[in-house]
């Protein structure tokens, strides 16, 4: 229980984004992404993937909720925060949309302004899966291909084994694919081939689970960056990276 909690300590550290809107210097967010990668390299990835899976099994009703009352307006998690602001008309504002995605307790006033634009029942955003209109491995498959990254799709089919076409309708409502196709498909997005897509909303979370989604943030972030930092992070993205090569 221990290890696990350092374990969730440590995903709850790796929301960059979220501590950057809230004064953490652009070098320190960078440092934190650092910091996940070296994670990773040294054989942690399986143990924090498990630990951001099991997070959203855990997570109460209304958190997941909001999140996937978010995720309709803007796909973007880092801005599910202002949509919460959005949905309550500005009455959960400052760190407090954040707060709630992260699964701070909500309070009757606070679930009530939600309900009020939306149109849903209090008791039904507190207890009801909202995300369970569709089935979830039909929506996690959506989810992981609007992940890859663009002109990346054929590649992608290739080293599952199955055409661009075929790849294409996974998350339709037709055949399913086939599981040990959905386990190449997570295995290359760098996710754990063993989670259940019919269980976990991979696409509710706040965290970049996907390989695609992880190096999209690295390097917008790098791309940001000042020069005169970028030397401070180079021997260490340089071991980093080297030794990913070597492997």
């Amino acid at each position: 229980m221990k290890t696990q909690f350092k374990i969730m300590n440590r995903i709850q550290c790796l929301y960059p984004w979220s501590e950057s809107r809230v004064g953490r210097p652009r070098c320190s967010v960078f440092v934190g992404a650092v910091r996940k990668r070296v994670f990773l390299f040294l054989g942690l990835q399986s143990r924090l993937q498990e630990a951001e899976m099991e997070n959203l099994t855990a997570l109460d009703q209304f958190c997941l909720n909001l999140r996937y009352l978010a995720r309709q307006r803007n796909s973007d998690p880092e801005l599910w925060p202002k949509e919460v602001e959005k949905l309550s008309r500005g009455f959960i504002r400052g760190k407090r949309p954040l707060g709630l995605l992260m699964n701070e307790e909500a309070n009757g006033d606070e679930v009530a302004a939600i309900a009020d634009l939306t149109g849903i029942e209090p008791d039904t955003l507190r207890v009801a899966p909202l995300y369970h209109e569709e089935p979830l491995d039909l929506q996690n498959l959506r989810f992981l291909k609007s992940e890859i990254e663009h002109g990346h799709h054929e590649r992608v089919a290739e080293a599952i084994g199955v055409t661009k076409f075929q790849l294409s309708r996974w998350g339709e409502k037709v055949k399913a694919p086939h599981p040990n196709n959905v386990r190449k498909l997570l295995k290359y997005h760098g996710i754990d081939p063993d989670i259940d897509l019919k269980v976990v909303p991979l696409f509710l979370s706040l965290e970049r689970i996907s390989g695609f989604a992880q190096k999209r943030w690295l390097l917008q972030r790098l791309e940001e960056l000042p020069v005169a930092e970028v030397t401070a992070f180079y021997p260490a993205l340089r071991r980093i990276l080297r030794r990913n090569e070597k492997g």
